[in-house]
């Protein structure tokens, strides 16, 4: 029986350890971006140019829903997220096109670090706002996964359609939800994706 006591708790401090680790790699680390002449976005930081990060709660967001007046793209991205930090480009460029509000809220955690890397990917990818999930969930959620499924559910779209990160959500003039789905970055397939996701 003690064996068996000492096996399982043995389990138990590796799960915290390799979560440590984990969330030390994610913290530490960040993916960088290629050049995109099509969309003018440097792959090097500008002294020049001004990021902001906003705390966001679920309550807040449904009050900014209310102020929308145009189709909006909300779009949960993360700092870490190499998909999610290659498809911005794309983002800005498909939503300029289409007379397109962008919103971008960050999933990462809500710490100092993290803001910090976050705001070296907003100036890389010259993103001026982004909001961050002001709750973040357990040490052991290193990607802070539970806290961007539970913020979903509260600004009323769909959780269970969160199965990665680039989440969008589609607003329409009236900030009412008209689609939810995960991104796609690929340049020639993004818009016709779009497209039928948006548009249909």
């Amino acid at each position: 029986m003690k064996k068996v006591l000492l096996f399982l708790a043995g389990i138990v401090v590796g799960i915290f350890v390799l979560g440590g680790i984990a969330y030390w790699y994610l913290n530490t680390k960040m993916v960088t971006i290629t050049m995109d002449e099509s969309t003018n976005i440097l792959p090097m930081e500008s002294s020049d140019f001004e990021t902001e990060i906003k705390e966001v709660t679920a309550e807040d967001f449904l009050q900014i829903r209310k102020k929308i007046n145009k189709p909006t793209m909300i779009n949960f991205w993360a700092s870490w997220c190499k998909p999610c930090v290659e498809e911005i480009p794309y983002l800005k460029r498909y939503a300029q096109k289409n007379n397109m509000d962008l919103i971008f809220v960050s999933s990462d955690k809500n710490n100092e670090k993290q803001k910090d890397l976050m705001s070296k990917q907003m100036n890389r990818l010259r993103m001026p706002v982004s909001y961050i999930i002001k709750e973040s969930s357990s040490t052991v959620d290193v990607q802070n996964y539970m806290a961007l499924k539970k913020f979903v559910k509260n600004i009323g779209a769909d959780e269970t359609k969160v199965h990665g990160f680039g989440f969008c959500v589609i607003l329409d003039e009236n900030g009412e939800i008209v689609n939810e789905f995960l991104g796609f970055d690929i340049s020639t397939a993004f818009d016709n994706y779009f497209d039928k996701q948006i548009k249909k």
